[in-house]
């Protein structure tokens, strides 16, 4: 039995990724402001911030994407996955180039284990993604 996939408009992709984006967002920050208060007292504490930040970004990250797309059960994530690529490194590049000018207007020069940090949790949320919505043929093709 052959099942008529219906495409859907545009709309909801470009309303899935906004949703999806300022909630991963929110609660990045939140992790963030709480991880910043309890962790760092001074300028050696950052490499340990910027660790478990990147670790901890990556279930929210991938965990609220999942959750807001699954919302929208008619996108072919498939091609949502080349706005993640491109956007979502585009975006990566954007924040790590705040931060490091953040820092740089108070002194401090981050060390190259914080652009790695990040570079690895967005790379592996970015996988987790895939791998779900590729294992549902529904939610890809």
């Amino acid at each position: 039995m052959n099942e008529i996939i219906e495409k859907p408009k545009t709309y909801k992709y470009i309303l899935a990724w906004v949703i999806a984006s300022i909630v991963s967002n929110i609660l990045i920050r939140i992790i963030d402001m709480i991880l910043s208060v309890s962790i760092v007292s001074n300028e050696s504490d950052l490499i340990l911030y910027f660790i478990i930040s990147g670790l901890l970004s990556i279930p929210i990250f991938s965990g609220s994407f999942i959750v807001i797309y699954n919302l929208f059960k008619s996108l072919n994530i498939n091609k949502v996955m080349i706005y993640i690529y491109i956007l979502g490194g585009l975006g990566l590049c954007a924040s790590m180039i705040q931060t490091i000018a953040i820092f740089n207007n108070v002194g401090i020069v981050l060390p190259v284990i914080i652009v790695t940090a990040s570079t690895f949790s967005f790379i592996i949320s970015v996988l987790i993604i895939r791998f779900y919505y590729k294992s549902k043929p529904n939610r890809w093709y």
